[in-house]
This record gives C-alpha cells, sequence and structure tokens, in this order.
C-alpha cells in the first residue's frame, strides 16, 4: 500500500472542514475555536505539501501534530504542552533523541512567530492609528524589537502582555493603545501558540532530515 499522497488546495479545504467538524463533535470544541485550529491545521498541511511534494505523507504528519496544536490552543501555554510536544516528536516524528533532547526546549523559546507577528501587527496598526513617524529606522527598531521581546515572553496565558509596554515605549505609541492591545493580544495568544509548537516541529522534521537523524519509517507511519 502506498502511503505517499499529494493533496490538491479543494482537497487540503475539504479537510479543513472535516477537522472542524471533528473537534466540535468528537472533542466538544468551540465552533470559533476548532475554526482557528483548522486554519492552523490547513497552513501546515500547504507548507508540508509545497517542501516535500509526493515524498512525505503530509496527511498523517498533520495528524501526528494535532494533538499538541489541542493541547497549547485550549491552555495557551507552551509549558503545559512540552511532555506531549516531546512524545510526539520522539515517537510519532521519528525524531532522533539527540535532536529532541535539545530542540524542543530550546526551540520553544526562541521561536515565537506567531507571537511576533502578532506584535507587529498590532504595533504597526496602532502607530499607524496615533500618527507615529513611521522611519526606515522605526520599521528596523520595529522589527528587531518584537523578534527579541518575544522570545522574552514567558510560556504561560498572558505572557505577552507585560511586552506591549515595552515595545510602546520603546516605538514611541502612546500608553493608550494598551487599551486596544491587551484584548487582541489575550485572544490572538491562543492560536499563536499553537502556530509556534507547530513551528518547532516542523522545523526539527527538517533538521533531522538534514542530519540524517529521522526514522523516515516512523514518520510515515499511521499510528
Amino acid at each position: 500500500m502506498n502511503d505517499k499522497i499529494t493533496l490538491s488546495g479543494a482537497e487540503i479545504a475539504e479537510c479543513s472542514e472535516s477537522l472542524t467538524a471533528e473537534l466540535t463533535e468528537k472533542y466538544r470544541c468551540e465552533p470559533k475555536e476548532a475554526k482557528r485550529i483548522a486554519l492552523t491545521a490547513e497552513e501546515i498541511l500547504l507548507t508540508i505539501r509545497d517542501k516535500y511534494g509526493e515524498e512525505k505523507p503530509a496527511e498523517m504528519v498533520l495528524k501526528k501534530l494535532l494533538p499538541t496544536m489541542i493541547i497549547s490552543i485550549t491552555t495557551n501555554s507552551s509549558s503545559a504542552a512540552f511532555p506531549n510536544n516531546t512524545e510526539t516528536c520522539r515517537k510519532k516524528l521519528g525524531i532522533a533523541d539527540s535532536i529532541v533532547n535539545f530542540g524542543v526546549p530550546f526551540g520553544q523559546v526562541i521561536c515565537k512567530s506567531g507571537i511576533a507577528a502578532i506584535m507587529s501587527c498590532v504595533c504597526f496598526c496602532l502607530a499607524s492609528y496615533y500618527n507615529v513617524n513611521m522611519t526606515p529606522a522605526w520599521f528596523i527598531t520595529a522589527t528587531l524589537g518584537t523578534v527579541m521581546i518575544s522570545i522574552a515572553v514567558p510560556p504561560i496565558p498572558g505572557g505577552g502582555l507585560a511586552a506591549y509596554t515595552v515595545l510602546f515605549g520603546l516605538l514611541g505609541i502612546p500608553s493608550d493603545g494598551l487599551a486596544v492591545a491587551i484584548p487582541i493580544e489575550m485572544i490572538m495568544e491562543y492560536p499563536a501558540t499553537a502556530v509556534d509548537l507547530s513551528t518547532v516541529q516542523l522545523i526539527l522534521i527538517r533538521t533531522a532530515d538534514k542530519l540524517k537523524k529521522l526514522d523516515s519509517a516512523v514518520l510515515r507511519s499511521k499510528e
């Protein structure tokens, strides 16, 4: 039996809809929360398909990432998902222990792409609203600042809230903007955490593959 698959855009969209229904009915997720998870999963599936084409069973990999995504998006804590993340990388994705033992804890600390993206968007929008002078130097400072500060965000629910005070002071955004930034952060931090952890897993798959420390049989297995 050939486990290699190729998914079209329509099939990926259908998979996302099926996942939304399954999360709502089987896992009793709220419809909006289930939709957020499905959209995140759809983006990951597109990335895997574009990267590996017919060489990797993308749908199987996505299903293996799903438990960690569900834990992270429901608890809003990468620390709570750490045990499952480690077990998934080792036993389901076929990544060698030498990569997992270092890559998972290190990756969860520095890989904050979802949080950094949210912070950047909030800062750009509020700077425009308050007519802050956005020079090229300002954009460089904003980009570097959000990346560095996102790494310092503690892995707990609401950990990114304190970062906006520092960012707004650094970028000259009035503190009144915190009234807008805080509710956005509280809502978007849930899917952002899932994006961060899924990104770590995908990076470790690619790294292990390059270092020849990836068990392809385990990665392609259905279990």
